[in-house]
C-alpha cells in the first residue's frame, strides 16, 4: 500500500517528502539543544547585565556607609569633620541620581517604586543632616535605617537578576560571598565606625552602647568567616580564580581582625574612651576598604566567569550548527546523486534553474544589508535563462520548463523594480542626512549663543564653532556701529597677526561692506591670490574658497562673517550658513540692544541722581536764604543776650566737669585704698587656711581640712579678684609711676618664650616670637609695665585660642603726620575672636564679650582695662583689630626711646641691682606687677618681728655681717627664724629680699654653696628659697639642693620657684626634694611669701612642740614619727588624684614613696629601685594593666617574694580570685579604708 501511495506523488512531492523527513530527522533534537543552550545563555547574560545595577547600588551604600560615620563624629563635637561630611553628602546625592537611570532600565514596577521610596527618605535625612536638626545618636539610627533598606533592595536587584540561582558552585559561592554577605559585613563594618567614633568624640559610654558594639563586633566577625567559606569552596571549583583573590582575602581577614580588635579593646572593654576618633574612623575606614577591594576584585572575577560561560555555550551553539550544516551539505551531495539518476527532460530544466537561482544568495545579502541602512550595496541583475521547450511535453517536465521560464520573467520585473525602490531610497536617505546635520548644527549653535554674554564673547562663541562645522580653516566676524556706520571687528577665528588687526569697513568697501550692501551672500571660487593667508606652526596656504554672509535682522543690518576654506563650500554647508543667519543675526542684535539698554539706564539713572541733587541744593538754598532773612532780622536783639547765656553755660559746664574729676579721683583713690585693706587679712587668712588644710599636727578632722581647702581656695580667687581690683583703681587714681631702664628686646621676648610655651605646648598651640631686624637691640622702656601688658595679651590669647597660632611680633611703626617713631608689640591669635559691636566694650572694667565667654572662659574682665590704661599711662596706644571666628590682633604702642647705658632704673635701687636689672628681664616677666603694693602682715608675725627688715642691698652683701654679729643666733630658742635666699644674680636676690621684707620676714643671701653654709652655720634658718633655674659653676639647681641640705645637717623647708611650666613627672620628681613649687606668673611673689611665711610658722610650731616633748620628759614619738620610716614603697596607678592621696598618707607616715601611672613604668621603676619593699597595684590602666604587671614581676626571680597588693574599683565577684592567680599577695576593693590599707602594710613590711 506505501508502494501505490508513493507510486501516485509525482517526483516533486517525492523529493519534498524526503526533504521534510530528513529536515524533521535533524532539526527536532537541533531545536530542543538549541532552545536549551539559549535558555542556559539567556540565563548567564541575565545574571552579568545584574552585576552592573548591584554595584552601583553598593557603591551608594558605602558613601551613605561613610557619610554616616562622618556626620556621627561631626555631631558628637568633632570640628574637623563637618566640612569632609558635607562633601561625603553631596556626593551621596550624586550616586543617588546615577543610580535612578539603572533602576529604570529594569523596567519593574515594584522595584521603581520601592527606589523611589529609598530616594524620598534619603532626601528628608541629607536636608536635616544639612540643617544640623539631628542629633548623633537620631542621625546614626537614620542612616542605619536607610542603609538597611538599601541593603534589602540589593536583594530584590540580585534576585531580580537570577544571581542566586546560578546552577554552578563557583559563580554561586562567589554571589553568596560578594553580593549576599560582603554588603552585610561592610554595613556591620560601617556602624562600628560611625557609633564607634562619635563614642571616642563624645568621650564616655553606657553599658548598652558597649553591648551594642561588642554584638556589632561578634556579628562582623561571623561574617568575616561565612565569606572566608563561601571564597574557599568557590577557589576550589575554578583555578581561575586563584590568581588574585586569595591575596585579598587574606590582606581582608587582617585589617578585619585589626579592625575588631581594636573596637574591642578601645570601645568595649576600657573604662574611659580616650582613643583617638580620627585614628579609630581612619582605621576602620581602611579594613572597610579592603573589603571594598574584594569585592570589585571578585565580581570583576565572576563577571569573567560569567562571560566565560556565555562563550562556552555560543561555542558548543556553533559546533552544533557546523555538525548540523555538515549533515545538510551530506544530504545535498546525496539529493545531487539522486537527481543526477533523474534522465534527460530535466536537465535543461534544471539548467534554467540554477541560472535563475545563481544570483540569489547575492541578492538576499544584498536586501539584508540593504535593511540594515546599508544603501551603497550593488545590485547585479541576471539575464533571463535561453531554454527550449520539449515539444509536446505535457507531464511535470514540461510543467517544469514553462514554470522556470515564468519564474525568469518574473524575478527580471522584480529586481528592476528593486533597484529603482533601492534609488529611492539612497535620496531619501540623503535628504534627511542632510536635513538632521542642517538641524543639528543650528540646535548646537543656538545653545553656545544662550546666555546674557557680551558681543566679542559670543562672536568668538560663533566662530568657534562656525568654522568647524563647515570646514572653515579662518574666520572674521564684523558688527555694524551705528554711530560711525562702519563695521568694526570684533572677534577672529585662525587670523594672522595682520587679520587679526583689521580695520573697520565702510558698507560697500571691500567685499564685506559689499555684501552686506546688498544684502546677500557672497562667494569668492576660486580666491584671488593674496586675498587671505592662514598659517600654522607647520606652514601657510591660501584659502580656496571665501563665504561671507551678512547678518541682518528685518531691516536692521547687525553686522557680517567671514569665514575661508581650503575647498570649495558643498551646498549643504551654504544652505546651513542661510539657515542660521538669521538667528546669529538676531543674538547679535540682541546683545547689543542689551548692552545699548544698559548704557542708556546707567546714563538715565545718573542724570536722575544730579536731578535729585540739584533739586535738593536748590530746596537747601532757599531755605538756607529764609533761615538767614529771619536770623538777620532777629540776631541784632538776640546777640547779647546769647552771648551773655553762653559764657554762663560754659562756666556751668566746666565746673560739672571739674566736680566730677575730682568725684571720680575720690572714687579710684577710696576703692584702691579698700581694695589694700581687704587684702592684707585676706592674705592672713589664707595662710591660716592653708596651715589648717595641711593638718601637719594632725589634730583636724578630714571635713575639717576639706573645709580648710575650700576657704583656701575661694580666699585665692577672692585675692586675685581684689588684686585686679588694686590694679584698675591705681592706675585710675593715677598712683601708677612709670620707671624707664634699659631693656634688650630680645632677652625680653626670651623670658615670656620660657614662661608662656609650656601652656601653649599643654595646648597643642604653635608659639612664635619675631624681632624684626630694625629695633635697636637696647631700649629705655618701663620693663615692668610693659611685660605685665603682654603678659596679660599673651595669656589672653591662649586661653581664648583652642587650636592654630599665637605670635608676638615685635617691630617698628613709622613715623606719621604729628606723631613719631613708635614700638610696635602685635600679639595676634587664631582664636574665637570678637565680634566688631563688642570690640570697644571688652576693654570696659568688668566687661566681656558677653556672659557666656565668662562662664566659659573665666576671669573677671580686668586685664584688658587695666592693660589699657596702663600703655595710655606709658605714652602709648592699645588697639584691636579681629574678625569673629578667625581671631584677633592686639597691637601696643609705646614711644621709642634710645637706651641710657648707665641711667637710673628705679628711685631707691642700688647701682649694683640696677645694671643686672635688664640682663634677669625673667625675673620681671615672672614677678607680678602688684608685687610693690605695699607691706603686708604676716599671719606668722613672731618670725619675723624679732628680726629688722633688711634692705635690698643687705639681702646681697650681709651675709657675713649678720654672722659676725649673731654667730650663735643658730643654736638660740629664742632668735628669730631666717630665710636663705640661694640666687648668683644680684638684682633678683635684691629683689626677692626686698618682697620677704615688705612681708615682716628676715631673708639672707647667698651666691653659692659657701656663703650658704656659712650662713646655715651662724644664723637660724627656717626654710630655703632656690630659683629652679639657677645654676652654680655647672652645677644645676637639684643637685645643688642637695648639697645645701647636707651642709644643713637636718631637713630643712624647701621652696623652690621657677618661670617654666613643668609636666607631671617634673613636679612628681620635685615634690621628693621641695615642700612647695612657685611657678612665676601673676601674684607669683604673693604667693612665694605666703610659702614662706607657711615653712616658717612651721618650724616654728615644730620647735614648740619639740620643747613640749621634751619638757614633758615624754618617749612618744613626735606627731611626724611614722611607722614605715625608711621604708620605699611603689604606687602603681594611672589616676594622679588616688597617687597623690596615697602618697600623702604614706608620706605622712614616714614613707619614700615611688609612683608609676602604667605597667611598663612600674618594671622601669622596680629596675631603679630594687630597694622596694611592697607595690599597690592598680588592676585597669593603660598600655599593660595590673594582671599583667604582676605575672611580669612574679616572672623575675628576685621578685617572686615581694609583697603585691591589688586594687580595684570594680570589686566583682573573682576579681580577688584573678588577682591571686596572677600573682597577687593580697587584695583590696575600692575605695580603700585606710585604716584596713595601713594594717595590712604593717602586716607585708613587718611581717
Amino acid at each position: 500500500m506505501f508502494t501505490a501511495f508513493l507510486g501516485r506523488l509525482m517526483l516533486r512531492q517525492k523529493f519534498l517528502l524526503l526533504a521534510l523527513l530528513g529536515c524533521v530527522t535533524v532539526a527536532i533534537p537541533t531545536g530542543l539543544f538549541l532552545n536549551e543552550a539559549s535558555k542556559t545563555v539567556a540565563m548567564a547574560r541575565q545574571e552579568a547585565d545584574g552585576i552592573g545595577p548591584a554595584r552601583s547600588l553598593l557603591a551608594v551604600v558605602r558613601l551613605v556607609q561613610q557619610h554616616r560615620g562622618l556626620a556621627s563624629m561631626a555631631l558628637a563635637g568633632d570640628a574637623p569633620s563637618r566640612a569632609p561630611a558635607m562633601a561625603k553628602l553631596r556626593e551621596a546625592d550624586q550616586a543617588f541620581m546615577q543610580m535612578e537611570p539603572q533602576v529604570r532600565r529594569l523596567d519593574e514596577r515594584d522595584i521603581s517604586t520601592a527606589w523611589f521610596r529609598i530616594l524620598e527618605q534619603w532626601s528628608a535625612l541629607s536636608a536635616q543632616d544639612a540643617q544640623g536638626a539631628l542629633t548623633a545618636a537620631d542621625s546614626f539610627a537614620r542612616h542605619s535605617a536607610l542603609i538597611a533598606q538599601l541593603l534589602r533592595f540589593n536583594d530584590r536587584l540580585i534576585d531580580h537578576a537570577g544571581l542566586r540561582l546560578d546552577p554552578e558552585p563557583d559563580s554561586y559561592f562567589l554571589i553568596d560571598a560578594l553580593l549576599v554577605r560582603a554588603p552585610a559585613l561592610r554595613e556591620t563594618l560601617g556602624q562600628l565606625r560611625g557609633a564607634g567614633a562619635g563614642l571616642l568624640v563624645r568621650g564616655a559610654a553606657d553599658m548598652d552602647e558597649r553591648i551594642a558594639i561588642a554584638s556589632r563586633v561578634d556579628r562582623a566577625a561571623d561574617y568575616y568567616h561565612a565569606i572566608d567559606d563561601a571564597l574557599a569552596i568557590a577557589l576550589a571549583h575554578n583555578a581561575d580564580l586563584r590568581t588574585r583573590l586569595p591575596d585579598l582575602q587574606r590582606g581582608s581577614s587582617a585589617h578585619g581582625e585589626r579592625a575588631l580588635r581594636l573596637a574591642r579593646e578601645q570601645l568595649v572593654r576600657p573604662a574611659r574612651l580616650s582613643y583617638g576618633a580620627p585614628a579609630y574612623y581612619r582605621q576602620l575606614s581602611e579594613a572597610i576598604d579592603v573589603e571594598h577591594r574584594l569585592a570589585d576584585a571578585g565580581l570583576d572575577a565572576l563577571q569573567r566567569v560569567l562571560a566565560a560561560r556565555v562563550a562556552s555555550q555560543y561555542r558548543g551553539e556553533a559546533v552544533l550548527v557546523g555538525a548540523v550544516l555538515l549533515l545538510c551539505v551530506l544530504a545535498v551531495a546525496l539529493g545531487r546523486v539522486i537527481i543526477g539518476s533523474v534522465t534527460g527532460p530535466l536537465g535543461q530544466a534544471l539548467d534554467a534553474a540554477r541560472v535563475l537561482t545563481a544570483g540569489a544568495s547575492d541578492k538576499i545579502e544584498a536586501a539584508g544589508a540593504i535593511a540594515r541602512g546599508d544603501l551603497e550595496r550593488r545590485l547585479t541583475v541576471a539575464p533571463l535563462p535561453s531554454m527550449a521547450l520539449v515539444a509536446g511535453a505535457q507531464d511535470e517536465v514540461g510543467e517544469l520548463q514553462r514554470a522556470v521560464l515564468r519564474m525568469g520573467q518574473v524575478q527580471s520585473t522584480l529586481d528592476q523594480a528593486f533597484l529603482k525602490m533601492l534609488d529611492a531610497l539612497r535620496e531619501s536617505r540623503q535628504q534627511g542626512e542632510r536635513r538632521d546635520w542642517m538641524m543639528q548644527g543650528q540646535n548646537e549653535l543656538n545653545l553656545r549663543m544662550r546666555g546674557e554674554l557680551e558681543t566679542a564673547v559670543l562672536a568668538e562663541r560663533v566662530l568657534s564653532y562656525l568654522c568647524p562645522r563647515i570646514g572653515a580653516g579662518a574666520g572674521a566676524c564684523y558688527l555694524y556701529d551705528e554711530a560711525s556706520g562702519q563695521l568694526r571687528p570684533v572677534a577672529g577665528y585662525g587670523l594672522p597677526p595682520a587679520g587679526a588687526k583689521a580695520v573697520p569697513l565702510a558698507l560697500g568697501e571691500g567685499v564685506l561692506g559689499q555684501a552686506v550692501l546688498e544684502r546677500r551672500t557672497i562667494v569668492l571660487d576660486p580666491v584671488p591670490p593674496g586675498y587671505l593667508t592662514i598659517a600654522s606652526a607647520l606652514g601657510r596656504a591660501t584659502p580656496a574658497c571665501v563665504v561671507v554672509l551678512p547678518l541682518l535682522h528685518g531691516a536692521n543690518v547687525v553686522g557680517a562673517l567671514e569665514a575661508g576654506a581650503f575647498r570649495p563650500y558643498g551646498e549643504a554647508e551654504l544652505a546651513w550658513l542661510e539657515l542660521v543667519r538669521e538667528g546669529v543675526a538676531i543674538g547679535f542684535d540682541v546683545g547689543l540692544s542689551r548692552q545699548r539698554t544698559r548704557a542708556l539706564l546707567a546714563e538715565t539713572e545718573r542724570q536722575a541722581e544730579e536731578l535729585r541733587l540739584q533739586q535738593e541744593e536748590l530746596q537747601q538754598s532757599n531755605e538756607e536764604l529764609e533761615e538767614r532773612a529771619d536770623l538777620l532780622e532777629r540776631q541784632r536783639e538776640q546777640i547779647r543776650a546769647k552771648n551773655a547765656e553762653v559764657e554762663q553755660a560754659s562756666r556751668e559746664i566746666w565746673h560739672k566737669a571739674e566736680e566730677l574729676q575730682r568725684i571720680s579721683a575720690y572714687k579710684s583713690e577710696f576703692l584702691a585704698n579698700m581694695s589694700h585693706e581687704l587684702r592684707t587679712p585676706l592674705n592672713s587668712m589664707l595662710i591660716l587656711s592653708g596651715l589648717l588644710r595641711d593638718n601637719r599636727p594632725g589634730n583636724l578632722t578630714p571635713e575639717q581640712t576639706e573645709y580648710a581647702s575650700t576657704i583656701h581656695a575661694a580666699g585665692k580667687d577672692l585675692l586675685n579678684l581684689i588684686n585686679d581690683i588694686l590694679d584698675l583703681a591705681k592706675v585710675e587714681a593715677g598712683q601708677v609711676d612709670c620707671h624707664y631702664e634699659d631693656g634688650a628686646p630680645a632677652e625680653l621676648l626670651a623670658a615670656l618664650d620660657r614662661l608662656f610655651r609650656p601652656a601653649a605646648e599643654q595646648k597643642g598651640l604653635r608659639l612664635s616670637f619675631a624681632l624684626d631686624a630694625a629695633v635697636p637691640p637696647r631700649l629705655r622702656l618701663d620693663v615692668q609695665h610693659t611685660v605685665q601688658v603682654l603678659r596679660n595679651l599673651l595669656g589672653n590669647a591662649i586661653k581664648f585660642t583652642a587650636r592654630g597660632e599665637v605670635a608676638l611680633r615685635v617691630s617698628l611703626a613709622p613715623s606719621q603726620e604729628g606723631r613719631p617713631a613708635m614700638l610696635s608689640c602685635a600679639v595676634s591669635d587664631t582664636g574665637i575672636g570678637v565680634p566688631e559691636g563688642q570690640q570697644q566694650l571688652i576693654f570696659e572694667a568688668f566687661r566681656q564679650a558677653d556672659g557666656g565667654i565668662s562662664r566659659h572662659y573665666g576671669g573677671t574682665g580686668l586685664g584688658l582695662s587695666i592693660s589699657l590704661q596702663l600703655a595710655a599711662r606709658m605714652g602709648g596706644s592699645l588697639s584691636l583689630h579681629s574678625v569673629a571666628g578667625q581671631g584677633s590682633t592686639f597691637t601696643l604702642l609705646l614711644p621709642l626711646q634710645a637706651a641710657h647705658g648707665d641711667a637710673a632704673v628705679a628711685a631707691g635701687a642700688p647701682d649694683e641691682a640696677n645694671a643686672a636689672t635688664v640682663n634677669d628681664i625673667g625675673a620681671v616677666v615672672g614677678a607680678t606687677a602688684g608685687a610693690a603694693h605695699g607691706p603686708a602682715a604676716p599671719p606668722g608675725a613672731p618670725l619675723g618681728a624679732a628680726a629688722p627688715a633688711p634692705s635690698p642691698a643687705s639681702g646681697l652683701t650681709g651675709t657675713h655681717g649678720a654672722e659676725s654679729a649673731d654667730s650663735a643666733a643658730r643654736h638660740d630658742p629664742g632668735a628669730p627664724w631666717r630665710v636663705l635666699v640661694l640666687e648668683d644674680r644680684p638684682a633678683a636676690a635684691s629683689s626677692l629680699c626686698s618682697q620677704l621684707a615688705a612681708r615682716g620676714l628676715a631673708a639672707v643671701g647667698a651666691r653659692g654653696a659657701a656663703e650658704a653654709q656659712a650662713a646655715l652655720a651662724g644664723q637660724r634658718i627656717g626654710c630655703l628659697v632656690l630659683d629652679l633655674d639657677l645654676e652654680l659653676a655647672g652645677v644645676p639647681a637639684p643637685a645643688l639642693l642637695e648639697q645645701v641640705q647636707q651642709l644643713a645637717g637636718q631637713p630643712l623647708p624647701v621652696v623652690l620657684h621657677s618661670a617654666r611650666e613643668l609636666d607631671a613627672d617634673q613636679q612628681r620628681s620635685l615634690r621628693q626634694h621641695a615642700d612647695s613649687i612657685v611657678l612665676r606668673g601673676e601674684r607669683s611673689a604673693e604667693r612665694l611669701a605666703d610659702e614662706v611665711a607657711l615653712c616658717l610658722h612651721a618650724a616654728a610650731q615644730r620647735q614648740a612642740v619639740a620643747r613640749t616633748v621634751v619638757r614633758r620628759g615624754a618617749s612618744a614619738a613626735l606627731p611626724g614619727e611614722a611607722p614605715f620610716e625608711g621604708r620605699k614603697m611603689l604606687i602603681v596607678d594611672d589616676d594622679m588624684r588616688n597617687v597623690f592621696s596615697l602618697t600623702s598618707l604614706l608620706t605622712d607616715k614616714g614613707a619614700v614613696v615611688v609612683e608609676a601611672e602604667n605597667g611598663k613604668e612600674a618594671l622601669r621603676q622596680l629596675e631603679q629601685h630594687p630597694d622596694v619593699c611592697v607595690v599597690l597595684m592598680d588592676i585597669m590602666m593603660p598600655e599593660m594593666d595590673g594582671y599583667q604587671t604582676m605575672r611580669a614581676i612574679r616572672a623575675q626571680p628576685r621578685h617572686r617574694t615581694l609583697p603585691l597588693i591589688a586594687m580595684t574599683a570594680k570589686a566583682m565577684q573573682g576579681d580577688s580570685e584573678k588577682c591571686m592567680a596572677a600573682g597577687a599577695s593580697d587584695y583590696l576593693a575600692k575605695p580603700l579604708d585606710t585604716v584596713k590599707l595601713l594594717s595590712l602594710l604593717r602586716v607585708w613590711t613587718q611581717g
